[in-house]
């Protein structure tokens, strides 16, 4: 009798040494890769029910493909941390698709096929529940596709990266910092050089007509003080809110009255880019595909599967506004700008956009991956591992649209814009010696290139078999065509061709009879129109291949093209004069602040729409009033920054800007003055040819480069 208690008790020892040794076993065994010990008992608990909070750490998990669990109540638990498991699509993997549905055949490569949240002990990294996933799905009662035939993602959120960690990205910071800085002390100083140190010298009188100020007197009325800044005070003060706010809000030159039409089509333009955006970032996280498709089906939902037409838009803008502007100062001097002319004004529109466009490279490099957090913001890469680590210079040379060549890979992916327009700037001018030296050869110029382009598209679409259906495989279309200027410059040249029309009639204002007109319009809408809603059969059947590669390619290589000419129909008609009340509203003054954020907004708003949807902590509810909702306030937000962005950055650059180039011209206005001085006989005729021929020259290239506004830069000189 006293021994059996003994007994017991080692029976009952090595019962639990075996049940552990089972448990350990079963989720051990599938295992790929070493995982920690500490982990290991964690897990060993967790079954077992015995470890802290193991049950809320059930509930609070993900319990089928697409459920991320309570991603707030998880944190709470301070033995428990957050993580995220993603599964991508695979397209060797044979069934019927994602979530039971036929889409196997064309559902978008890289979309998220199963994301399940999993709050799991702190002992357990990344590393650990990658190699135990399957282990840890069973105790969750959920059921995850095989890990072999998917590649998998895992991220937890206390590895997510920290700023404390990073000096590249501390350094950005503090560079915002001192931005802000001179941003006060520039507009401190501004209103003491205008108002207080204005005010001082009124009252002394000390001396009239100095490099400051101008004293002018007369006999009726006190000393009125002119304020006339020197080279020092106007740099001290480019980033003056004084000068920059009024700048952001003052009406466009009278000259360009004409052009005013464009400032609307440009601002409902870049507000229907936010709108295919808006619908992008949403569907990429969208929990039920079927019912998107579904939704695909509606005829009105054309209007944002095209929105990439918006884009076409701002190059055929850009376009007509460089090769008008260009004409016009030619015909002014009487002969072609000189090589040298042409790489100032290079320089100087490089220097013009290249600031805020960097400047939003290192925010989405350096900073982007600790403005959030949530369920999937574990999945976003740090700045070591981002590609701007790799190709962050591709942007400042512009060639990111060519290297590298996929647009996953690209830094600041949707930066490709820039480099195509800043590629179809520096060919232009091929186009326009032609057509001064013979327009006939300038039009036989732009309708071979375009002709060309659109060949070329039809053929990448046949040898490659690329996609543009929303829903489809898109990889090799986005890579292959939609990103390449050889496909994208058709607008462009359509663009100068409209401002190749308008030099050769002389003048912006063309009388039409009514019925033109009438018919003008007609062709120019329907042209526009038959281009939105020509892919609806497509999305009304959810079928990606009731076009053929070669049916596809002749649409998509030809349909810029096509909407390019029915923009220009209408852009002829309302800058001509024969325009009616919406060619006038279009106009309206209203669209001018709008207009000069425009730039700033189509390089902000994809970084926020990232902020937003990966840092979301639940999934967005894709309905049409969320997502009206969704993209008011995203255009909102857009906008807000762009007004930031362009007081802070854009336009104080385009201030210094100025100032250097005013500099380089008196340079070479003195240069000039001396070399043309033979002798003291001649002194004053030489000095009035140099200065007025340097002045022609120099003032001639500033003002077509003024003259370029491009699509997305700055419109203040248009």
């Amino acid at each position: 009798r006293k021994k059996m208690p003994g007994r017991a008790l080692l029976v009952v020892a090595l019962s639990c040494a075996a049940a552990a040794v089972v448990a350990t076993a079963e989720i051990d065994a599938g295992g790929m890769f070493n995982v920690s010990d500490g982990c290991l008992a964690a897990l060993v608990a967790w079954r077992n029910g015995s470890y802290v909070n193991s049950y809320k750490m059930r509930d609070y998990s993900g319990h089928w493909k697409r459920d991320l669990g309570s991603y707030a109540n998880c944190l709470l638990l301070p033995e428990a941390h957050y993580c995220t498991t993603m599964y991508f699509w695979n397209h060797t993997e044979d069934g019927p698709g994602m979530f039971g549905n036929p889409l196997a055949g064309f559902v978008q490569p890289g979309v998220h096929l199963s994301i399940t949240g999993m709050c799991l002990p702190k002992e357990c990294d990344s590393v650990d529940t990658k190699a135990h996933l399957s282990r840890i799905a069973i105790i969750l009662d959920v059921t995850l596709p095989d890990t072999t035939a998917f590649p998998l993602k895992v991220g937890c959120t206390d590895e997510n990266p920290r700023l404390k960690s990073n000096g590249a990205s501390i350094s950005i910071v503090c560079l915002c910092c001192v931005l802000l800085v001179a941003v006060m002390l520039s507009t401190l100083l501004d209103y003491f050089f205008r108002f207080r140190l204005q005010w001082l010298i009124t009252r002394t009188l000390q001396k009239a007509g100095d490099d400051v100020l101008n004293v002018q007197h007369s006999q009726d009325e006190p000393a009125k003080v002119k304020y006339n800044p020197t080279v020092l005070q106007q740099t001290l003060c480019s980033f003056s809110l004084l000068s920059n706010i009024p700048a952001l809000v003052a009406p466009m030159p009278a000259e360009a009255a004409p052009l005013q039409v464009l400032n609307g089509i440009r601002v409902l333009s870049m507000g229907w880019i936010v709108m295919g955006h808006t619908m992008l970032w949403m569907t990429m996280f969208i929990t039920d595909w079927p019912y998107m498709l579904d939704l695909g089906k509606n005829f009105p939902m054309q209007i944002l599967f095209s929105a990439f037409f918006a884009v076409d838009t701002f190059f055929f803008l850009s376009g007509f506004l460089f090769a008008y502007g260009f004409l016009q100062e030619i015909q002014k001097r009487g002969r072609f700008i000189t090589p040298l002319q042409w790489a100032l004004m290079v320089v100087q529109r490089y220097i013009r956009i290249t600031p805020a466009f960097f400047a939003i490279t290192l925010f989405y490099w350096l900073l982007y991956p600790y403005t959030a957090n949530g369920p999937l913001w574990g999945l976003v890469k740090e700045p070591s591992g981002s590609p701007c680590a790799s190709y962050w210079w591709t942007n400042i040379l512009y060639i990111n649209n060519l290297y590298p060549w996929s647009l996953g890979d690209e830094c600041v992916g949707w930066g490709w814009y820039l480099a195509n327009d800043m590629q179809f700037f520096l060919v232009s001018p091929i186009f326009i010696v032609l057509y001064y030296w013979r327009p006939i050869a300038g039009w036989i110029a732009i309708a071979g290139c375009t002709l060309a382009s659109c060949c070329a598209t039809i053929l990448i679409f046949g040898l490659r078999g690329c996609q543009f259906y929303y829903f489809g495989d898109t990889g090799t279309f986005y890579d292959d065509v939609y990103t390449k200027p050889y496909c994208r410059i058709q607008p462009y040249l359509v663009g100068m061709g409209l401002a190749f029309l308008f030099n050769q009639l002389g003048s912006f204002k063309v009388k039409l009879r009514t019925w033109m007109v009438g018919a003008l319009y007609f062709a120019a809408f329907s042209i526009m129109v038959v281009e939105i809603f020509a892919p609806y059969p497509m999305y009304k059947e959810a079928d990606p291949t009731l076009w053929g590669d070669w049916q596809s390619g002749f649409y998509s290589g030809t349909s810029r093209a096509v909407w390019a000419v029915g923009l220009a129909l209408f852009c002829f008609l309302c800058v001509s004069g024969n325009g009616d009340y919406f060619c006038h509203l279009l106009g309206a003054s209203f669209w001018v602040p709008l207009v000069r954020l425009t730039f700033c907004a189509y390089l902000i708003h994809p970084a926020w729409l990232s902020i937003v949807y990966f840092g979301n902590w639940d999934w967005p509810l894709f309905t049409r009033d969320n997502y009206v909702l969704n993209f008011v306030g995203n255009l909102f937000i857009a906008y807000s920054f762009a007004a930031v962005t362009f007081l802070v950055v854009e336009k104080p650059a385009a201030n210094l800007m100025h100032i250097l180039f005013g500099l380089i011209r008196k340079a070479s206005e003195r240069r000039s003055h001396r070399e043309d001085m033979p002798n003291a006989g001649e002194a004053n005729l030489g000095e009035g040819e140099g200065e007025g021929e340097a002045e022609a020259d120099d003032d001639a290239a500033y003002a077509k480069a003024k003259a370029d506004a491009d699509g997305e830069a700055q419109t203040d000189a248009n």
